[in-house]
């Protein structure tokens, strides 16, 4: 590599960390400055800081017995040890040629003898700056002291690391958030404008549904149910993918009431559900109010739809696991085979096609789990059915 390449590649390296402006009372800079304390304490130095490298110019972005400063490229002492590659530990630089005319040695920037330079390398290997450690009087440095210096600067780029994986993680989050909201965006006008024509379509069947010539049509009546029956689970539809992409925005978790909730939900679910028994028992679950209804009310519709030809029974428990709430949604229907329980998941997939319904139900409530940063599984109910387990991971302190 070219060593112009391999500039370009340390200054834009340098450049995604963006740490070079960063204001002194940042906390990033208050622990690599901790981080030189250590280093010139190691040794019984008076000064270390930590240097960036770019094409143009040192950056003392830490420092500990001095005042952090550039310098001019040129000036530097510790861009011969990135040229070279490799670590430089010397008790008096005056007396090496490669730093005898260095303006920091010969007293016109500085009076450097000890000199100490580990290099700062990412975890690609790309060479950063340096961990300087440096004092007037000189001085030697045992094996051991150096291994530590060598533990202190990958320290320090492991404290780099994690600020611009920090950063790349709020900004993935804000670009997530946006997508969203602009996803909700998205669905709302897409659902405004195909469900005005399908409720046109509903409207005219049902008005024609009523025409004498239509009343005596057997054939023409059947046509008619027909295309009413196709709107309507195409409008159901709709509504379903609006509702999913709407998950997963802003929360507001409170304690809901499980008993609470499950009655509301039951009612809700109308004759599908009358002929269900259905218990509950548990403590309060700290979700979304609205999502944590919607996942209810997707796993109890599960549970009453698909069932057998026993007497429907439904249980709803909730526990609590340290910090975490533990729900449990169980049926005695004809349950999931185990070999498909995680394509159920997925959206838009239906196990069976006898039973109504757009395939979304599961994926909304997988979605609802994880936007509270919980999770869904499936498992075999004893006796036959399923047993829907939801974590939530409750309130911070």
């Amino acid at each position: 590599m070219t060593d112009s390449a391999s500039t370009a590649q340390r200054r834009a390296a340098v450049a995604a960390y963006d740490i070079v402006d960063v204001l002194r009372d940042d906390p990033v800079i208050k622990d690599l400055d901790g981080l030189c304390e250590a280093a010139a304490g190691m040794v019984d130095a008076r000064c270390a800081v930590v240097n960036l490298l770019d094409d143009r110019f040192q950056h003392q972005v830490a420092a500990c017995g001095t005042d952090p400063t550039p310098c001019r490229l040129d000036e530097s002492m510790c861009q011969t040890t990135l040229a070279e590659g490799q670590d430089i530990y010397l008790r008096d630089a005056s007396a090496d040629a490669r730093f005898a005319d260095s303006p920091f040695v010969t007293g016109r920037l500085g009076a450097i003898r000890f000199y100490c330079s580990t290099i700062l390398r990412t975890p690609t290997g790309q060479m950063l700056g340096t961990l300087c450690v440096f004092d007037d009087a000189p001085r030697d440095i045992s094996d051991r002291q150096r291994r530590a210096q060598r533990i202190l600067a990958d320290q320090v780029v492991d404290v780099l690391e994690l600020r611009l994986r920090t950063r790349q993680l709020e900004r993935a989050t804000e670009e997530l958030t946006r997508s969203q909201d602009r996803l909700a965006s998205f669905a709302g006008q897409v659902s405004h404008d195909l469900k005005a024509p399908i409720t046109a379509i509903i409207g005219f069947t049902e008005l024609l549904e009523d025409m004498d010539s239509i009343v005596h049509d057997t054939t023409a009546r059947a046509f008619l149910a027909r295309c009413s029956s196709a709107a309507k689970r195409m409008l159901a539809m709709i509504d379903d993918l609006l509702a999913f992409a709407r998950i997963g925005g802003s929360l507001l978790p409170v304690p809901n009431d499980l008993a609470s909730v499950v009655s509301q939900v039951v009612a809700d679910l109308g004759p599908v559900a009358a002929d269900a028994e259905v218990s509950v028992s548990g403590p309060d679950v700290v979700a979304d109010r609205a999502q944590f209804r919607a996942l209810l009310q997707n796993l109890i519709s599960n549970a009453v739809r698909y069932r057998d030809d026993r007497p429907c029974v439904v249980t709803v428990t909730s526990e609590r696991v340290g910090r975490e709430t533990l729900l449990y949604v169980t049926d005695n229907g004809s349950g999931i085979p185990a070999e498909r329980r995680e394509e159920v998941l997925r959206p838009l997939f239906r196990l069976r096609k006898d039973v109504p319904g757009a395939g979304l139900g599961l994926a909304v409530c997988t979605r609802v789990a994880s936007a509270h940063g919980g999770s869904l599984r499936l498992d075999g109910a004893p006796g036959g059915g399923t047993v829907a387990t939801v974590t939530f991971p409750g309130l911070p302190d």
